[in-house]
């Protein structure tokens, strides 16, 4: 029984992140973690300058040995690599490369991108020579950026992994995880006085804050609704609601919960909380067939979503809707359809391009 539904939350794992571009983009995000080290407008004038010179960026921090065997095997989360690799739709070794891509891509880009400036910093202003810039910042990622290595996971996580039901309630915790020991870390380490009070607000500030405000961005589209329609009240809430996250995002159950009562309280929200990953897509179907008007083909729909998702490790949603958004780029509708192309749902595509159905 535990070997089902160990396969089970593989494959729903390799579903939900192999063709989906946003993966990949949010895993992005990360890059500034390297300014909690340095005067952060040293590091966005740097991470700009990387930016602009992308090849050289790139085979230089490519040249770094420990890049080279992170982006060939030992990507940012052991978890994700093990799931997608044992899940039942990434058979070949061709497969499970192009399924493990896009978190590649995102894990890389950000500690080439943040990486190099820190590197920079730590030569021209820290004196430092090269080989030791470069091994202040593999400790660095190390700390700031998941890894694959057990020794970075906490006890609760690796005991978690142990069995597959711990796996489905962690499932994508692990840096929100990572965030928190952060934030904890630096609060003992300025009570011990091993660090300053204004390095431990940074700190704070940026695992704390700024990390699950990116991430709320990066969901729900808030900042792209913004430049495509001008309207802020979903960037605004992400900001608000990202002040009170407390680190939940890392907390199974407990954490969605949480969420959920402040949404109700803050925007009269009335979702459901996802209290774990795999029943919450069970349960969403499940909420579709039990409408009133339901059809012999939401029953089928629901069913070979589910049979092929948690089954074989392939979600025919985000395919049909990837699909479906090149088919919008064809047809004039190029925000919408790019949106789709990116992973996002065709009801969150038309919320943040402001193409909503007009409700009756």
């Amino acid at each position: 029984m535990n070997k089902i539904i160990d396969n089970m939350v593989g494959n729903w794992i390799q579903a939900n992140v192999a063709v989906k571009p946003i993966v990949g983009l949010k895993q992005l995000l990360s890059a500034n973690n390297y300014a909690v080290d340095m005067p952060y407008m040293t590091w966005q004038a740097g991470f700009l300058k990387a930016l602009a010179h992308p090849k050289e960026t790139i085979d230089y921090m490519m040249n770094i040995p420990y890049i080279k065997a992170r982006f060939e095997g030992n990507f940012s989360n052991e978890f994700l690599k093990s799931q997608i690799e044992n899940s039942a739709f990434a058979m070949s070794k061709k497969l499970k490369d192009a399924c493990t891509l896009f978190v590649k891509i995102g894990d890389i880009g950000a500690i080439m991108f943040g990486g190099k400036p820190y590197i920079e910093y730590l030569i021209k202003e820290k004196g430092m020579s090269e080989e030791q810039a470069i091994k202040q910042f593999i400790l660095s990622t190390n700390r700031s950026q998941q890894s694959s290595a057990i020794s970075s996971l906490s006890n609760f996580q690796v005991n978690m992994t142990r069995n597959p039901m711990g796996k489905l309630f962690i499932a994508f915790k692990n840096s929100p995880q990572q965030y928190i020991r952060m934030c904890g870390d630096s609060i003992v380490s300025v009570a011990n006085g091993d660090m300053s009070k204004t390095q431990c607000a940074k700190m704070l500030f940026q695992y704390g804050y700024l990390q699950p405000f990116f991430y709320a961005v990066a969901t729900s589209g808030s900042l792209l609704r913004f430049l495509f329609t001008g309207d802020d009240d979903d960037l605004t809430k992400d900001a608000t609601i990202s002040i009170f996250n407390f680190g939940s995002d890392a907390l199974p159950i407990i954490g969605d919960i949480y969420k959920y009562a402040l949404n109700r309280m803050a925007y009269k929200e009335k979702f459901l909380p996802q209290t774990t990953p795999l029943l919450g897509d069970i349960q969403s179907e499940i909420n579709k067939i039990s409408k009133d008007d339901v059809s012999l083909s939401d029953y089928l729909e629901a069913i070979g979503y589910l049979g092929l998702h948690v089954g074989l490790g392939y979600n025919s949603k985000a395919f049909t809707s990837i699909g479906s958004g090149f088919g919008d780029i064809a047809n004039d509708k190029v925000e919408q359809g790019a949106m789709k192309v990116l992973g996002y749902t065709e009801k969150r595509a038309k919320h943040i391009t402001g193409n909503e159905d007009k409700k009756k």
